[in-house]
Formats: structure tokens, sequence, C-alpha cells
């Protein structure tokens, strides 16, 4: 859950559970250094306190007041966003855009719609095998069989996308990298990367079990029909406040890993 309060004509959010429990953060959100920020943001601005999901949280809450977003992350630096540590009383901030992602996952009766910043992970049920058809404008059809796949945005790619082997991509990329889970059958294949504007389908044709489909961590739904997923750019776009002397570093991390 988030907890979030208004500190004059901003939105100060964070995870409700580190809100009770942690010092460090409560100490934050009384200082000086978060009111000299907020007294030089002249724009409304939803400023995130804590780890990677809670900014998915605030961005999936938030995102349609069109407010730019300023996170200071407290816990991992692997979600490269504003390090507290580079966050001092007169830091100034470069405004950044990036685009949301829509999914639209069609059964026989019912169609489930989201936006995603990070990704799109496509699971069977209880980690079974499962036979995808993943079809890309104006290119030859690719039947999958594997435990999944992991659809990732150049700020996706940061986290659950390398675990899987799959690409860090840069944040200025304007692309997706498609990730298989266990693949089994066609062998070695590695990430597949396309233009973040490229729509494309993926359908699961072989139906021995539930698929399950999760944005950016929430259950989208799950289902045991055969079900047609799409996936395309959104004419959404949200801002993020990173901080100038972490701009360098946020951009070139991915090079130090």
């Amino acid at each position: 859950m988030l907890y979030s309060e208004k500190l004059w004509i901003h939105t100060i959010c964070c995870n409700d559970y580190q809100k009770e429990n942690n010092i460090e953060l409560n100490l934050f959100i009384k200082s000086d250094i978060l009111k000299n920020i907020t007294n030089k943001l002249e724009e409304k601005t939803i400023i995130v306190l804590g780890w990677d999901w809670t900014i998915l949280q605030a961005i999936n809450q938030y995102y349609r007041k069109e407010e730019q977003f300023l996170w200071i992350n407290f816990w991992t630096v692997w979600f490269l966003l504003n390090d507290k540590e580079f966050i001092k009383e007169n830091s100034l901030f470069t405004k950044r855009n990036f685009p949301l992602m829509e999914v639209k996952v069609h059964t026989k009766n019912q169609c489930f719609q989201d936006t995603f910043f990070n990704e799109v992970n496509i699971t069977a049920w209880n980690w079974k095998m499962l036979e995808l058809l993943l079809e890309l404008k104006n290119k030859k059809h690719i039947t999958l069989k594997w435990d999944g796949m992991l659809i990732s945005t150049p700020l996706g790619s940061t986290g659950y996308n390398t675990s899987l082997w799959g690409p860090l991509i840069s944040h200025n990329s304007e692309v997706l990298s498609i990730t298989p889970k266990a693949c089994w059958q066609p062998k070695k294949l590695w990430s597949i990367i396309i233009k973040d504007n490229e729509e494309f389908t993926i359908t699961n044709s072989w139906r021995c079990y539930p698929i399950e489909i999760y944005t950016d961590g929430r259950n989208l739904t799950q289902s045991d029909e055969e079900v047609k997923i799409e996936v395309r750019k959104s004419n959404i776009s949200i801002n993020l406040l990173i901080e100038n002397n972490y701009q360098e570093k946020w951009e070139n991390r991915i090079f130090e890993i």
C-alpha cells in the first residue's frame, strides 16, 4: 500500500510499511533537504521515496494526473534512478521523458488491458511449459516452447530481464526486449530486440495449463483459454526528474555491472 501526503503543491509517496518502520525514511521526510527541494520545484511533482516497487505503484496510481515524478531511491541502486546519496539541498534536476507501454489480453469473452513502465511477465500456471506464437509485423511468425517470456522496456531491462540473461539496454533506446524463460524450443534462442513502436501479438496455442500475465508485478489476468496478447507503445508518457550529478552515473552504470 502507498502512503501519501501533500507538501505544498506536491505529493509525497512512500511504502506504507516502510513509513512505519524505517527511521531513515521518516527523518528524510521531515528534513530541510526535502523541504528545500520541493520549494525549488515549480511544477507539481509526485515525489516518491522508496524502492522500485514503490515507484511502479506510484506511476500506476498517478500517471493520469500528468504531473512529473521525482524518485529518490532508499534501497537498491539496481533500478537506475536517483540514489539518495546524491540528493542534497542544492540538488538540481533534469527532466527526462519516457513513454508508457500498453498491453491488451483478449480471451474468448473478455478483454483486459493495462499500462506498464517496466515489463510484462507471461508465465504458465504452476511453472509449467507454454507454447507461444509470437507474431511480429512483416516478419516471420515464431513458435516458442518455454516457461514463458518477459517483455522489458529499457528501464525494466536492468532488473528481472538481466536475471534471465537478457540485455541491459541504454535508457535512451526506443526498443523493447522480448526474453525467453527457460527456452526449450527453439534451443539457444536469445532475447529479441524490436522497436517500441512495432506492434506485435502473442498467442498461447498450447492450452495445457492456464496462462498468467503480470504488468509491473501486478496480476492482470489468468486464463485457461487460448488468449491473444497485444503490446504497443502508448500515447501517454511520463516525465522523470534525474539529479544532475547522478545523470552520468545513471546512464553509464550499465557498462559498470
